[in-house]
């Protein structure tokens, strides 16, 4: 694991790094398939290569196009000192790889095919020469390492421009002194060699080589060592690309020797031009392939290769994903938290049961002390001296009145929740007197003495001063 990204199986090697072929591992069983250029260990110490190593990364990432291999990220992994670009995983061959296989078959690469590839990196580094940083500023991106070795051809029948290392860019933070050669010797353009600075035109010259041993089917310098490349370039004739291939149209033809000018001046303009052009010439002698096309040739031509690297990817795809650190830390604090949601669950339960339990038991005794006591006496203060006993002073001479006016004594009586005390009779108003003697009234109810109530000594003081 490379922080986030299981590595799968190696693709690839250079200089500067190896490319491996791994998947992201994100949230909710998300996969991804994408290439990792892992920088070699030993060169982790060394800070050139590794500002080299950055700026590539960031200056790629800039370039928006469908015919450059997309850079997505920049990861380190500081404990064991690596360093690692994520860029887009492109599943096929590079051209180096499909011409050398072509050249085993002594033939060069069929017409329409070899166009197509061509108008397609010619579109790459035509982008990358437009590309912008994110606040809309020109990059002034110079490539300087166009090659066969750097055009990758996918089999989803696409080729894409690949490995910005030597660009150079007005973002970088690291800038090439001047006179120092970057990139391949064989595909330098005149003015490198020179040690003037590249420009996009260089990168031109550069497609141009591309172009002719690709149509050509065989290298366009070569000698036992650089300086020797170094003097065919600048001092001999180009070879011929009617020589190397005798059946290709003369536009085509027309249209390679313009881009392999010594002079700028007289050069293809910028590598749009290029791609035009040769689009327009293969328009009239059969078109470009597609993409079914291409990728049958790739197939056909890096199949054993391709084959294994897929099978493996396969097989790896096939065992379980290993969780990466930061998942298996986000799978724990999940964990915690479930854990801690069900115990303060538990808790919250166990403590509404106790509080339950409690009221229940406290209820009859609540509900016993409310029926033996009234209101007033729940909210009355605390009696601290024993209730003292009120006299009865109602005698039957205070019935006598009702006698006399033929009416019977009504008792008034006060309720106070289950103790019922008689009070002397209330005299009714006078009513007319009958016009036959009344009946003889009945025996005035015995009064029975007032039993003292708890906390209404007051009250019933009152009551017996107010009677008459």
């Amino acid at each position: 694991m490379l922080a986030r990204y299981e590595v799968l199986c190696p693709i690839g090697s250079g200089g500067m790094a190896t490319v491996h072929a791994a998947r992201i591992l994100g949230e909710e069983s998300f996969q991804k398939l994408v290439a990792l250029k892992v920088m070699l260990p030993h060169l982790a110490s060394d800070e050139k290569f590794v500002r080299m190593f950055v700026d590539e990364a960031r200056v790629a990432a800039q370039v928006q196009s469908s015919h450059v291999v997309a850079t997505l990220d920049l990861g380190r992994v500081p404990e064991r000192g690596i360093l690692f670009q994520v860029l887009e995983l492109v599943l096929g061959a590079s051209l180096r790889q499909l011409l050398d296989a072509q050249a085993e078959r002594r033939r060069p690469m069929d017409l329409d095919v070899a166009l197509a590839i061509l108008v397609q990196a010619a579109r790459g580094l035509a982008d990358a020469h437009a590309a912008r940083s994110l606040t809309g500023a020109p990059l002034r991106l110079v490539h300087r390492d166009v090659s066969p070795h750097n055009v990758l051809v996918g089999i989803d029948g696409r080729a894409r421009l690949s490995d910005f290392g030597v660009a150079r860019a007005a973002a970088r933070a690291t800038q090439t002194e001047s006179g120092e050669l970057k990139g391949k010797v064989a595909y330098a353009a005149p003015e490198q060699l020179r040690g003037e600075p590249a420009e996009p035109a260089s990168d031109v010259f550069a497609l141009g080589v591309v172009a002719w041993e690709t149509l050509a089917g065989r290298r366009l310098f070569e000698a036992d060592n650089p300086l020797a490349i170094v003097d065919q370039m600048l001092r001999r004739p180009i070879p011929s690309l009617r020589d190397a291939r005798p059946d290709l149209p003369e536009a085509i033809v027309e249209i390679v020797t313009a881009a392999l000018e010594r002079e700028r001046g007289t050069r293809l303009g910028s590598a749009a031009e290029l791609a035009d052009r040769l689009e327009r010439a293969a328009a009239e002698h059969g078109g470009l392939a597609g993409p079914a096309r291409i990728a049958e040739v790739v197939r056909d031509l890096a199949g054993e290769r391709l084959a294994a690297v897929e099978r493996t990817i396969a097989e790896r795809l096939a065992e379980p994903a290993v969780p990466s650190p930061a998942s298996r830390e986000r799978q724990e604090r999940r964990g915690r938290a479930v854990r801690i949601a069900a115990l303060s669950a538990a808790l919250a339960i166990a403590a509404a049961w106790t509080a339950a339990s409690a009221l229940s038991e406290r209820a009859p005794e609540d509900a016993a002390s409310t029926r033996a006591a009234p209101p007033e006496e729940r909210a009355a203060a605390p009696i601290t001296e024993p209730p003292r006993a009120i006299e009865d002073d109602t005698t039957a001479a205070d019935a006598e009145p009702h006698r006399d006016a033929g009416l019977p004594a009504v008792p008034r009586t006060i309720t106070r929740r289950g103790t019922r005390t008689a009070e002397r009779a209330t005299e009714p108003e006078p009513e007319a007197a009958p016009s036959e003697p009344p009946a003889a009234s009945p025996e005035p109810a015995p009064v029975t003495p007032r039993t003292p109530l708890l906390g209404l000594d007051a009250f019933d003081r009152e009551e017996a001063e107010r009677a008459p």
